[in-house]
């Protein structure tokens, strides 16, 4: 009797050791679509269209994407894309247009029938939504691992 309780045992640590290989590249990529669900929503309460108008032709859109390498240890690194260095960290003040730029106007022209060669841009202060996003979401990424993980091994051990 105890000769078959020893081998239960055994069988059920062999598939608790089966079932975390498995469920760690499934908790690897649970966890990095939670990271890039909090990176979005940071980014939705600086941007709420995810794009910023007046840069490039068309405006630019920004994103959060993330890649898993690896299979038996595998990793992952969440990335932004798109200028988020234009929100994300401060810019100093400037002249628009920059010294020394060749330039085919002449002035600028604004709405209230104003004209300038140049102009001073005072400068922004960064709104740091992936800086945000990350500590928001370190808790979240541990939490989501420990919970896949536990999940495979409790089904495992199930006599």
């Amino acid at each position: 009797m105890a000769e078959d309780n020893g081998k239960k045992v055994a069988a059920g640590l062999i598939a608790a050791g089966t079932a975390i290989s498995r469920a760690r590249s499934q908790a690897i990529r649970n966890a990095a679509l939670k990271a890039k669900n909090v990176q979005l929503d940071e980014l939705d309460k600086v941007s709420r269209t995810r794009s910023l108008r007046n840069v490039g032709k068309k405006g630019a859109k920004l994103g959060v994407r993330y890649d898993i390498k690896g299979t038996k240890n595998p990793t992952v690194l969440v990335t932004a894309n798109g200028p988020w260095q234009l929100i994300e960290g401060d810019t100093k003040a400037h002249r628009i247009p920059r010294e020394g730029r060749k330039r085919k106007a002449k002035v600028l022209a604004f709405p209230n029938d104003a004209f300038a060669k140049h102009v001073m841009h005072p400068g922004t202060k960064g709104r740091r939504p992936f800086a945000k996003g990350r500590k928001r979401a370190h808790p979240i990424i541990v939490k989501e691992l420990g919970k896949t993980v536990t999940t495979a091994v409790r089904q495992a051990l199930k006599f």
